[in-house]
This record gives structure tokens, C-alpha cells and sequence, in this order.
């Protein structure tokens, strides 16, 4: 890689300073073999599944530039306006050329507020294993969605889908149950075929630094994400249901199930083979805010004349407003805001509190309740379940620590982890919380300058 940056004030300089700039090349090869021992290269592992060795490689050149512009500063109510911008032009061997760029700019009227915002247009691109693996023998459970207890736990169109799909088998679909009662053995591997991802991201928000509240700083920051062309690994379960979900059953997903004929004797109509690799999937997107607060509270700020300590505040959240994926071009968008791991609300709270050689610290890990079952199944059928059993609880995990610096080499700390003893859900065994429980723990450190010069002290 190489490249030059400077700024312009040989030729001109702008109110609020020196335009900035830098331009470069990259030029990067990328190569992975991830090798396999006997017993997984011969399937003698459990399940008798053959695990391959999977080896590639790309490269790519890069040509980039940016530039940083302060356009105004220290005026009445413009304590600071700058825009910036860069772009990067990409020559991949595997999928081509891509072009990533983004404009941003923030605005400070005064030094407590600054208003920030960024749009910009960006690509990631398959890796080795996305696109070599030479994939290998799994085995896995598949609730097929056109059985009859299921019909209904999907879309508008998993009833005419199924039915199309199990006619021309010679299957009668209004007396189909999965006839599978294990696992069924599938192929999962890499895809060549892989195309870059193409994401667009909008984001604006604002810094507050109170001047009358000292060691206070809060930000917000509001972002809309559009990621298309997305790649992603179904499992086999995800790509049965998506399959038959669909508008129409002329689709990726189907492509990669096989069904037995009617006339099969163990499983007529039933999944008995499936190709499990990443696919660019149609768009996803998300919306929602991020938001910290970050408060260092020293009472000797407020006149106190004995030795407080110092307590530290420090709070990093987020507020989930959409998620959802489109998984084929004119599919209806699938909501997953408040599914499971994805969460509504969710923060992490660190409260220390540090006076000489001690430091305590109280933390908070939350998300709010999520559902445990899809939006879809929920729609489908009202009444999965009873309603207490409809939603997983909030995760409160709460821990405690305490350390104690001896002196410049030994420290002793100690703490409990999960202190209430919150537990998993009915049914789960790490959700929302792990199943260990209350966990309680103690150590030292020790820091050595010279460990000669240690035990000569000694």
C-alpha cells in the first residue's frame, strides 16, 4: 500500500481552515486453506459426515482518496462546519469491480452541541470460505412446513405452494404428513457464484457536552441501513420454510430441496436431500438508535473537601424500530424486530466507583422481552401457545466486582456474576441468560519488573 496526504494551503485555505486530503493504492492477495484431519476428510467423525479441506484465494487492487473541508469556524452560532468525503474504487479477481463512497459533514453552533450526519455507499465481498468450501456431508432436522400441523405457521402462501409442490409428486397434500422421523442428510459447501453485498447507510446525531454539568457527554445517533444483494447461510429448516413462503415456488430455496416421489416406499413426499450454501439473498434493512451517556461525577467539583473517590457513569443503549429481510424480489418483507436475539431495547450500564487503591463496579446487561416464535407462526396461529409462554423474559444480568491494588505489582479482586440469579426460560438452557447461575469468583495479579530482582527481595 502507499499514499500521500497534504493539505492545500499552497493554494488557497478555506474560513474555517487548511481542505485536507489523501490518496493511495492497495494491492492485497488473500488465500485460506483450512485443512482437515483423517477422520473428518473419511466421514468417521459423528454422523459419519465428510468434512473437506477448504482452500482459494483472490485478489484485489484499490485505488482511494478523501478529503476533510472546514468551511466555518468561530462565528456567532458557528463554532464549527466541516464536510468530508471519500471514495474507493475495488478490482476484485473473483466478482470485479465495485465503487464505494460516502459524503458527511457536522455543524457545532456552539462548543456544548455538535449535529453530525453521514451517507454512504458501501460493498463487502465473499470471502474464501463463502466462496471455495468444498462442502461435505451434514445431517439435521427439517420440520417440513407442508406437513399438515404446520400448514398454517407460515404465509398466505405456504397452502398453495405446499399443495403445488406435493401434486406433482403424486402426493395428496390434504393428507400430507412428514413421513421423516430423524435427521436428514444434506450437502453443505461454498458458492461460487457469490456476488458483493451493497449496503447504503444513513446516519445523523448529535454530541452534548454540557459546559455547566462538567464530565457529562451524551450522544444520539439515528441510522438507516439497506443492505442488498445480502449474504447469508440458511439452514435447512429456514430454506423449507422459505421455499413454500414465498409468492412463488419457482425460487432459489426450492432449488436446493429434494422431495421423494409419491411411489417412494419410506418417505413419499418428504425432504430426503437438501444443498446448504450462502446466497445472495434480495435486501434487509434496519432502522433504529444508538445512544451513550458517559458521566465522571468528582465531588471535589461540587466543593467537597474530604477525599470521595471518583464515580464514573457509563451507559450504551439501543432502540430497534425495524429489522426485516426480503429474501426474493416482490416477497413480502419478513418483520423480525422483537424476535428472538433481536431485541427491542438493550443497554449495558457500568457504574464505577474508584478512591485510591480500591475500584468498584456495579454493570447491567439488559434486552428487553423477545418472542418465541416468529411473527409469521404467531399470525398463522393465534393460539401457538398459551399466552405466558409467548414471549422470553427480559434478560436482567446483574454483576459486581471489587479490586484492591496491593501495590504496583499485586492486585486482588473479586466479584459475582449474575448476583440475583436470574435463570434460563422454560425450555432454554442459555437464553436469555446462561445456565450457570450465580457465579461467584476471586483472584490476584502479579506484575514482576525483574523476577530476579523479585525473589532477591524476597
Amino acid at each position: 500500500s502507499a499514499y500521500l496526504s497534504g493539505n492545500l494551503d499552497r493554494f488557497f485555505q478555506l474560513p474555517g481552515g487548511s481542505l485536507g486530503w489523501s490518496a493511495g493504492f492497495e494491492y492485497r492477495e488473500e488465500d485460506s486453506n483450512n485443512g482437515q484431519s483423517f477422520a473428518d476428510l473419511n466421514g468417521l467423525g459423528f454422523g459419519g459426515a465428510s468434512i473437506l479441506a477448504t482452500a482459494g484465494s483472490y485478489d484485489v487492487a484499490e485505488f482511494f482518496g478523501e478529503a476533510r473541508a472546514p468551511l466555518l469556524a468561530d462565528l456567532p452560532l458557528v463554532k464549527d462546519v466541516t464536510l468530508d468525503g471519500a471514495i474507493r474504487r475495488s478490482e476484485y479477481s473473483t466478482i470485479g469491480g465495485t465503487t464505494t463512497w460516502k459524503v458527511g459533514g457536522q455543524y457545532a453552533p456552539i462548543a456544548d452541541i455538535s449535529f453530525r450526519s453521514t451517507y454512504a455507499e458501501a460493498v463487502r465481498a465473499p470471502n474464501v470460505g463463502e466462496l471455495f468450501d468444498p462442502g461435505g456431508q451434514t445431517f439435521l432436522f427439517i420440520e417440513d412446513p407442508c406437513s399438515q400441523p404446520n400448514l398454517n405457521l407460515g404465509t398466505s402462501f405456504r397452502a398453495a405452494n405446499c399443495a403445488a409442490i406435493l401434486s406433482s409428486l403424486g402426493v395428496d397434500p390434504t393428507t400430507y404428513v412428514d413421513p421423516n422421523i430423524g435427521s436428514v442428510r444434506g450437502l453443505q459447501t461454498g458458492n461460487a457464484d457469490l456476488e458483493e453485498e451493497k449496503a447504503k447507510t444513513f446516519t445523523v446525531g448529535a454530541v452534548l457536552q454540557p459546559s455547566f454539568v462538567k464530565g457529562l457527554t451524551l450522544s444520539f445517533d439515528y441510522y438507516d441501513i439497506k443492505l442488498g444483494n445480502a449474504i447469508n447461510t440458511l439452514d435447512p429448516q429456514d430454506i423449507a420454510n422459505q421455499c413454500v413462503d414465498l409468492p412463488t415456488i419457482v425460487n432459489q430455496f426450492c432449488d436446493a430441496l429434494t422431495r421423494a416421489p409419491g411411489t417412494d416406499l419410506q418417505a413419499p413426499g418428504g425432504i430426503v436431500d437438501y444443498l446448504i450454501q450462502p446466497v445472495n439473498v434480495a435486501s434487509f434493512r434496519t432502522k433504529g438508535v444508538d445512544f451513550t451517556v458517559n458521566y465522571v461525577l468528582d465531588p471535589a467539583n461540587f466543593g467537597a473537601t474530604s477525599d470521595w473517590g471518583v464515580f464514573n457513569v457509563h451507559l450504551v443503549g439501543n432502540h430497534l424500530h425495524e429489522l426485516s429481510y426480503v429474501n426474493l424480489v416482490g416477497a413480502d418483507p419478513d418483520p423480525q424486530k422483537g424476535e428472538l436475539n433481536k431485541p427491542e431495547w438493550q443497554g449495558n450500564l457500568d457504574v464505577t466507583w474508584v478512591k485510591g487503591p480500591v475500584t468498584i463496579n456495579y454493570g447491567l446487561n439488559y434486552f428487553s422481552a423477545t418472542q418465541r416464535y416468529t411473527l409469521q407462526e404467531i399470525a398463522g396461529e393465534p393460539d401457538i401457545a398459551d399466552g405466558q409462554y409467548l414471549k422470553y423474559s427480559e434478560k436482567f444480568s446483574h454483576d459486581i466486582q471489587a479490586r484492591w491494588n496491593v501495590d504496583d505489582h499485586y492486585e486482588i479482586y473479586a466479584g459475582v456474576d449474575n448476583f440475583t440469579d436470574q435463570r434460563p426460560d422454560i425450555g432454554e438452557s442459555f437464553y436469555p441468560v446462561s445456565a450457570v447461575g450465580r457465579f461467584f469468583y476471586i483472584g490476584a495479579t502479579a506484575t514482576f519488573d525483574s523476577l530476579g530482582a523479585m525473589l532477591s527481595n524476597k
